[in-house]
C-alpha cells in the first residue's frame, strides 16, 4: 500500500515539475518572440538611417569634389 503511494506521489511530482518547466519554456519563448520583434524593428531602423547617412556622405563627397575642381581652376585664372 505504501509503496504504491510513493510511487503515485512521484509520479505526481515527476509531472508537476514538467508542468511546471513546460509553463517556464513557454514564457521565454514568448519572451524571446518579443525580443526579436524588438531587434527587428531596431535593424530597419539602423538600416533606414545607414541608408541616409550614406546618400548624405555621397552628397559631401560630391561636393568636396566640385570644391577641388573649383580651386584648381583659379591658379589658371590668375596666370591667364
Amino acid at each position: 500500500m505504501y509503496v504504491a503511494l510513493t510511487l503515485a506521489l512521484a509520479l505526481a511530482c515527476v509531472a508537476a515539475t514538467q508542468f511546471f518547466y513546460l509553463m517556464f519554456m513557454q514564457r521565454m519563448s514568448r519572451q524571446d518572440r518579443k525580443r526579436i520583434e524588438y531587434l527587428e524593428k531596431e535593424l530597419k531602423r539602423a538600416r533606414i538611417e545607414l541608408e541616409t547617412t550614406m546618400h548624405e556622405l555621397e552628397i559631401a563627397e560630391r561636393q568636396v569634389s566640385e570644391l577641388r575642381e573649383e580651386d584648381d581652376t583659379w591658379p589658371e585664372i590668375i596666370d591667364g
